[in-house]
């Protein structure tokens, strides 16, 4: 006897559907499993033989084959247990009913020996997948049910046990479709982080929200406690709330990455993710034997916050190019092509040498010349290019420390989502929504200059303050500071302010 029970594998954020056939035949008893499989899918003839066993139903003692196909799709991770605990069950004929209806459902989950479903990675995109080739009625873990609901077109069916799968199709159970509300997990805990907290450095206060209101990399050059750390911790909370698309591509991230717990189901808050100084650039970008997602893809739709840039290995830092210029992250295996989406926000911390006092006026340096150089030679010119907004953070004197709140987190959200409204409706009709994705045709159809503005973005390039790139980036930080102003025109005055954004650090000293 042959029998289909479908469901569906992961290779990185990509899902493919997988059908298990089933066939029982006389012989000595064997259980075996193919179809381009890991250790993990093999390891899962034990948990499903107790699975099956400890939920009062009897492993048959007879020859059984399972393919999983297509059988040129690896397939890998632990939720293959319940479809194959399913599947054995029907060829041995031990689940009655009408399951007509077998093949418009499919099953996600792990087995434990005593007939629980578990938690599984990746279930987000296995149901997206699955839903896409019209398989819309799903049963899935319990502790996967909020995750995989964000698929609005699907049913899904939430278990904790095999018996309880069971039941349900056999029509014995009252379990039925589970939906949820993004509304009740789209809140904020601000952890009383506020900009008003920071004292003085208005100045950078002003670059973190030219960066938040057109998507602008920004890097921070400031001696040891002049405020870097507290202002990057505050940037995800002036950000606009998520829109639906953008908590289904992060949680999708953070699914398959199994970073997603009981308590926080789905990534309804702008990530905010700060890397050690000594991560790897498999760390970094993602990759392994079975490729997951790194640090820039968890960052994704949020904030990557890295301190102490040049402490980072220099491989690790070049690793970022194409991330920040494409949004995205390839990673290729062999015969594989995975590619991970890195839309973060960028914000880098530096100090001005090895012991943070290079430019401070009131402790000494005590680093060579050399060590400066050094400590200083990790940040190449192609990296530093490619971040928008450099901004140098003065030694806070006593006035400044102890004096007023200057711009609040309130203040600087509402600026931050005017601007961004100007620029979803300006670029309503093409494929991007912030000033900082416009590329070749669209930065000359929305970043006219007139004279007086041109005269100074033509004296910048020749006295080589601007290349050709970051010409272009100076005109898209001008096209968003005129935004924030709601000016339809780009005027000298926000030209000559992006140009001071675009200085070199070492220009300061």
């Amino acid at each position: 006897m042959i029998n289909k029970v479908r469901t569906a594998a992961i290779t990185g954020l990509e899902g493919t559907c997988v059908e298990i056939e089933g066939l029982i035949s006389n012989g000595l008893p064997y259980f075996k499993v193919v179809g381009l499989i890991d250790a993990t899918v093999k390891e899962s003839r034990e948990r499903v033989r107790g699975a099956i066993s400890s939920s009062g139903f009897k492993f048959p003692d007879r020859k059984i084959i399972v393919s999983l196909s297509p059988g040129d799709v690896k397939k890998r991770g632990t939720h293959f247990d319940l479809p194959l605990a399913i599947c054995i069950l029907r060829i041995s004929g031990q689940i009655s009913g009408n399951l007509d209806n077998l093949d418009r459902t499919a099953f996600i989950g792990e087995l434990s020996l005593d007939g629980s479903v578990k938690s599984a990675s990746g279930v987000l995109a296995m149901v997206k997948v699955l839903v896409e080739a019209g398989i819309k009625r799903i049963v899935v873990p319990y502790s996967n049910r909020i995750e995989a609901s964000l698929i609005k077109d699907a049913y899904i069916v939430p278990v904790k046990t095999l018996s309880e799968a069971i039941m349900f199709l056999e029509g014995n159970s009252n379990t039925g479709k589970y939906t949820s509300h993004i509304s009740s997990f789209n809140t904020y805990d601000h952890e009383n982080l506020d900009f008003s907290q920071v004292k003085g450095q208005e100045v950078a206060k002003r670059g973190i929200c030219i960066a938040a209101s057109g998507g602008h990399g920004i890097m921070m050059m400031g001696s040891p406690s002049c405020g870097k750390t507290m202002l990057a911790k505050r940037i995800p909370y002036i950000l606009p709330s998520m829109a639906y698309d953008e908590i289904l591509e992060a949680t999708m991230v953070h699914s398959v990455a199994g970073l997603l717990k009981e308590d926080k189901p789905i990534i309804s808050k702008r990530p905010f993710r700060r890397p050690h100084h000594s991560i790897t650039r498999a760390g970094m970008i993602g990759g392994g034997l079975n490729p997951v997602p790194g640090e820039i893809s968890l960052a994704s739709k949020g904030v990557l916050f890295l301190d102490e840039l040049p402490e980072l290995k220099r491989d690790v830092i070049e690793a970022l190019r194409l991330p920040l210029e494409e949004k995205y992250v390839p990673i290729f295996r062999t015969g594989r092509n995975i590619s991970f989406p890195a839309d973060f926000l960028l914000v880098a911390a530096c100090n001005p040498c090895p012991c943070g006092n290079y430019t401070d006026p009131y402790r000494e340096c005590s680093c060579s010349p050399k060590e400066i150089s050094n400590y200083m030679r990790k940040l190449s010119g192609p990296i530093m290019e490619r971040i928008d907004l450099h901004i140098y953070m003065e030694h806070l004197d006593y006035n400044e420390f102890t004096g007023s709140a200057g711009m609040s987190s309130t203040e600087m959200k509402e600026i931050v989502i005017n601007a961004r409204e100007i620029q979803k409706k300006r670029f309503r009709n093409y494929n991007i929504t912030l000033n900082s994705q416009m590329e070749g045709s669209l930065i000359e159809s929305f970043c006219n200059t007139d004279s007086d503005s041109n005269d100074i973005l033509r004296i910048a390039f020749e006295k080589h303050i601007l290349t050709p790139r970051t010409y272009q980036k100076a005109l898209k930080i001008s096209r968003t500071i005129a935004d924030m102003e709601c000016s339809s025109e780009i005027k000298s005055n926000h030209v000559m302010e992006s140009i001071q954004y675009r200085r070199k650090l070492n220009e300061y000293d």
